[in-house]
């Protein structure tokens, strides 16, 4: 999940590379208005992926402590 969050996150910056370069070249409006959608797509998929590794980290960290309690039930 964090891997594509990178990968999210590289891809938006290599966009929003484009979009500046291909602004100074001058755009038209719908040009404009598509790189401006497709970085806001990006940006709640990036929101999304954000969200699904906090979640995967929050199980990550119970699953460790529930193991830790029945370690610690089992040495007892």
């Amino acid at each position: 999940a964090q891997a594509k969050l990178d990968l999210l996150h590289q891809y938006r910056l290599e966009y929003a590379q484009r979009f500046q370069d291909s602004a100074q070249s001058g755009l038209s409006p719908q040009q404009w208005k598509n790189f401006q959608d497709f970085l806001a797509r990006l940006d709640d998929a990036i929101a999304q992926q954000r969200e699904i590794v906090n979640q995967s980290k929050k199980r990550t960290a119970a699953g460790q402590a529930h193991w830790q309690e029945q370690r610690i039930r089992l040495q007892a």
